[in-house]
């Protein structure tokens, strides 16, 4: 009931196209053989999850190397993912946490990555199945893809507030104000503002997102290379540059 009242504005209305972004899908999107990945807390995945949904516990992988890309496969493996499959990454929209697992998927070597589009509201509100089903351990080992990750060159843009920004940031990083692409039930908002805010830069040069912990910045990677951007990296530890 919690899940749906969340999501209740929706019921009203229209909710918006995700076909507008390459890495986003909507509930009625979803390819039939995909699987899903759960950011929300485990006990709210342990309550019911999309079918067969994995649970990831993305908090351990803040910084730079998750805790170990090793120690990141092995309990991507224990917790059922297969690395065969298109992969489909929801949450509940309280925070960016599906897009942060989404690009660390990425990174981590899977090539077919997306995140629903509105988060298991949408899902809800598209009358999407629930199950609590639990997945089986499967094969999974990590193909490291450091282009997704900070090189130390290109424009650094740091997603954070317009406060945080103005108390310190990494030098020479330009702002944008990322949280104005999802709304407040995750929907994203229109991939025309993503384009408009990012008008200075053609389509194939680096740039490089970042916030306090990469959450954030995962979001925004997400919505970038759904525009077309084709070399969009992320700094999960920007705080050795920051001043």
């Amino acid at each position: 009931m919690a899940l749906l009242l969340i999501g209740c504005a929706r019921l009203e209305g229209t909710t918006p196209d995700a076909s507008d972004f390459s890495t986003l899908v909507g509930p009625s999107q979803v390819p039939a053989d995909s699987q899903f990945v759960d950011t929300r807390p485990a006990a709210d995945w342990q309550r019911g999850h999309l079918p067969g949904a994995i649970h990831v516990e993305w908090g351990a992988w803040t910084g730079w190397d998750y805790g170990g890309v090793a120690e990141a496969g092995a309990g991507l493996a224990a917790a059922g993912l297969r690395p065969d499959m298109p992969t489909v990454v929801y949450g509940d929209g309280r925070d960016d946490s599906d897009g942060y697992v989404a690009w660390g998927l990425r990174h981590l070597g899977m090539s077919d990555v997306r995140v629903l589009d509105g988060g298991i509201v949408g899902w809800l509100l598209a009358e999407g199945l629930l199950d609590a089903a639990v997945p089986s351990p499967a094969e999974f080992r990590p193909e490291v893809d450091d282009r997704v990750l900070a090189d130390g060159l290109g424009t650094v843009i740091d997603v954070r507030t317009a406060e945080e920004f103005e108390a310190g940031h990494v030098e020479g990083a330009i702002h944008i104000d990322t949280s104005a692409w999802r709304d407040a039930d995750a929907y994203a908002i229109s991939a025309d503002q993503v384009r408009a805010d990012l008008a200075d830069f053609p389509l194939d040069e680096e740039l490089t997102v970042y916030c306090d912990t990469g959450v954030r910045a995962g979001m925004a990677w997400v919505m970038i290379v759904g525009v077309g951007y084709t070399d969009v990296r992320l700094d999960p530890d920007p705080t050795a540059s920051s001043q």
